[in-house]
């Protein structure tokens, strides 16, 4: 009972680290319009609020093996700390949300070891470890899908990886909190059989969020001499062009609303914006093919207003001024306006991959 008690639990804070996207945003909005400049300061508090009480309850906890469990939870600061480091970025807003997650995730992680570690739970073996790490990283790649979903905020493949040293953490953490032992060198049928499917379905989850929000084509048009990667093809791009113009004509995307799904059309079409734009002062030729991209492929982006951007079609005096000043361009230009990769290779090639994958582990697991 006490088992099926932590799976219910687990899966309850799992299921609402993922289902929390929408929500995380707005609150985020709140938060800088209610205290601007202060946004990164109350999320390092808050982060720094729960460490420290972590520390404390671990502390409290440690009756035996203290040279151990200290050593876990000084290890698992460390692996928090280099990470915090390495992921450093200019933006303090976006170190301080990189920060919580380790919260986040190693909270999660915890509460699957704790269902690893209840009675009636086999002795402590790999799959102690394994079981857990492979779960949070499969709410981690549900985390991402849900945030692609969500306007305004970025799913990508890279942040699962990233939440990787999050979940050591936590593992070290959990394991300092209540050691494994004794420990098994071998583990058990059982434990080998749960090892197997916890690696399948977290690489399962994350191959499906690669196809959903990472796969793409290249879009190649000689006429205008560009080339750009896109989740679309040429043809769904010049049909959603004729359907947004015209839903757009009656209802224009003036807000955004954080409980709908994204308009990656729009999302896609802002990409070549901002790249035009930026490309204007210190590159015109770039500017210029970004500009024709956007007349072909995304022109009810460049002509509706919407809730990121007001109507950013060039007028024709600097339509006529770019061309003049721009030259001449012999080569093809590959737009890279895409702020997050996008990768070409066919879902056959990834499928097979995890199907090659799934065989392996299951029959080195097999075999232990």
């Amino acid at each position: 009972m006490r088992r099926f008690r932590a799976v219910l639990i687990a899966t309850a804070a799992s299921a609402a680290l993922v289902a929390a996207g929408p929500s995380i945003g707005e609150l985020r909005s709140w938060m800088r319009t209610a205290f601007p400049g202060w946004f990164g300061v109350a999320v390092n508090g808050l982060a720094a609020a729960c460490l420290v009480s972590a520390i404390v309850a671990a502390l409290a906890r440690m009756r035996e093996r203290r040279g151990l469990r200290l050593g876990l939870i000084v290890a698992a600061l460390a692996v928090a700390a280099a990470s915090a480091a390495a992921m450093a970025s200019p933006s303090a807003a976006q170190n301080a949300v990189e920060r919580f997650h380790f919260i986040q995730y190693g909270l999660v992680t915890w509460l699957w070891y704790r269902v690893m570690r209840m009675p009636p739970a086999p002795a402590a073996d790999a799959a102690t470890l394994v079981v857990p790490a492979m779960a949070a990283l499969t709410v981690g790649a549900a985390d991402e899908a849900v945030q692609w979903f969500v306007p305004e905020r970025v799913g990508e493949y890279r942040d699962i990886f990233l939440n990787g040293t999050a979940i050591l953490a936590g593992l070290l953490w959990s394991a300092g909190l209540d050691p494994p032992l004794p420990f098994s060198p071998r583990p058990s049928l059982r434990s080998r059989r749960s090892m197997a499917v916890a690696v399948v379905l977290a690489a399962a989850a994350i191959a499906a969020f690669v196809q959903l929000a990472q796969l793409g084509d290249v879009v190649r048009d000689d006429e205008i001499g560009v080339a750009f990667v896109s989740r679309y093809s040429g043809d769904e791009l010049r049909a959603l062009s004729a359907e947004r113009a015209a839903r757009w004509a009656r209802q224009p995307p003036l807000e955004m609303r954080r409980y709908a799904r994204e308009d990656q059309y729009l999302a896609e079409g802002l990409w070549h914006v901002r790249a035009r734009n930026d490309a204007w002062e210190r590159a015109l030729e770039t500017a210029w093919r970004e500009n024709l991209i956007l007349e072909r492929y995304f022109a009810p982006v460049l002509d509706t207003p919407s809730y990121a951007a007001p109507i950013s079609r060039w007028p024709p005096e600097q339509r006529r001024d770019a061309d003049s000043r721009r030259g001449t361009a012999a080569e093809r230009f590959v737009s890279h306006a895409n702020p997050l990769a996008i990768h070409t290779f066919s879902p056959t090639v990834l499928w097979g991959a995890i199907l090659t994958l799934s065989a392996v582990v299951t029959f080195l697991l097999r075999k232990a």
